[in-house]
């Protein structure tokens, strides 16, 4: 089993478990050693997926991956991304993945549900060059706030990416963020803002993602976002079609690479090949 709701969800009581984005290594570390201790079940292999509620005293274990990520790529502080952020905390789930041989948190996906905040991304664009209204965006394209969600982060510990030979963080997170909203009943549509480049891997993965608008814009030092919106119910058509492609391209062409994306595709849509997909990453 590759994705597990952590438990207990104990709701952060004091100060010293307060939202934070910048521990240690080493405070990161110590928390992920005592997240891993309380949880009853846990998957097998290198890497593990947990749902962290992000009022929860564990959430920070994302927040490490957030602040960490952020403050290198983009330059966010912690000051910034709790300024950010601050505002739907307790409208967020944190989708940790967890390397559970050296008990740190490696890669988060955080996913704001709507609430008297609003979603974020869409809140965020009136004070982008776009200028858009939420309201007006969501009349436009049909999007009930209540029954939308909002990706607010994606972001993985530059030793785990996909382009340095590691997919299965990515996938982990992606497999989650399907399974708990891309086809969940009450969600009709996903919006978020995202880079160019983590852009282009939503591609890959054959996501169906559309721009609301097509221009670029800063966003966060993010010199080059993007904001989009996917109907949920198009999603596993559209990855379980290119997963069909690819395999039928391999099995003509006898290609490992095209075997292996198709296995990926599988492993996203169904979750087929996720388990084998881990053991092998355990015996590397």
């Amino acid at each position: 089993m590759a994705v597990v709701e952590a438990h207990p969800e104990n709701r952060q009581d004091d100060s010293d478990q307060a939202p934070r984005y910048n521990l240690t290594s080493e405070e990161a570390h110590l928390l992920c050693h005592e997240f891993l201790a309380d949880q009853d079940i846990k998957p097998n292999g290198q890497f593990g997926c947990y749902l962290i509620k992000g009022n929860a005293r564990f959430s920070n274990l994302g927040r490490f991956v957030e602040g960490s990520v952020f403050l290198e790529t983009f330059g966010n502080s912690p000051d910034k991304m709790t300024e950010e952020y601050g505002l739907y905390e307790d409208a967020s789930e944190l989708f940790v993945v967890v390397d559970q041989d050296s008990e740190m948190p490696i890669g988060v996906l955080r996913t704001i549900r709507n609430s008297s905040a609003g979603l974020k991304s869409l809140i965020d664009l009136k004070d982008t060059p776009l200028h858009l209204d939420a309201n007006e965006v969501s009349n436009r394209l049909g999007i009930n706030p209540d029954r939308c969600i909002d990706v607010g982060t994606l972001a993985i510990l530059p030793e785990f990416r996909a382009r340095v030979g590691n997919i299965l963080p990515s996938l982990l997170l992606y497999r989650t963020l399907y399974l708990q909203y891309l086809s969940n009943p009450d969600y009709d549509h996903v919006v978020t803002i995202i880079d160019k480049d983590a852009e282009k891997n939503l591609y890959r993965l054959s996501f169906p993602f559309k721009p609301i608008d097509e221009r670029y814009f800063n966003y966060l030092d993010s010199k080059e976002s993007r904001v989009l919106y996917g109907v949920n119910t198009e999603f596993y058509p559209s990855v379980s079609k290119r997963q069909k492609e690819l395999q039928k391209e391999a099995e003509e062409t006898d290609s490992p690479s095209k075997y292996w994306y198709a296995a990926m595709l599988d492993g996203l849509a169904n979750g087929t090949h996720l388990d084998e997909m881990l053991a092998f990453s355990k015996r590397q």
